[in-house]
């Protein structure tokens, strides 16, 4: 009987670590309209275009350490705090491959990338071409 009561309780337990996990790692989606843009899921926000500064391609992050995120094999996402100049960035990314870096007129800069290079790039070049069309 004081088996099964471990076992019971072990699932107790996994079952909500493993939910906390997998929502963590999951794709989040980046929207673009008129005049915002969404990132949906865990640490999503909405931004407005008009306080973007500049997008730009990054293929490295800086190197950083955690302040508020998760990294697990190449999923980082939350706040992390660069070693040069102790100023904090959010990151919302699905590899260690490419990302866009969106720096804002109040000095935010957040890191993005989707599921893989190709539609990164795509993704990229849309946002210049709907953000910059002036």
């Amino acid at each position: 009987m004081t088996k099964n009561l471990h076992v019971f309780a072990l699932l107790i337990l996994i079952a909500p670590v493993s939910y906390v996990l997998l929502w963590t790692m999951a794709y989040q989606e980046l929207e673009v309209d008129d005049q915002e843009i969404s990132i949906e899921g865990f640490m999503g926000e909405t931004f407005l275009i008009s306080d973007i500064d500049t997008i730009i391609a990054e293929y490295e992050l800086p190197k950083i350490y955690s302040s508020a995120g998760i990294s697990l094999k190449g999923f980082e996402k939350g706040f992390f705090t660069r070693f040069s100049d102790q100023k904090q960035v959010k990151i919302i990314a699905h590899h260690k491959k490419m990302y866009i870096k969106f720096v804002f007129s109040n000095g935010e800069i957040v890191y993005y990338n989707t599921d893989s290079i190709a539609h990164t790039k795509a993704l990229l070049k849309e946002l210049n071409q709907t953000i910059f069309k002036k």
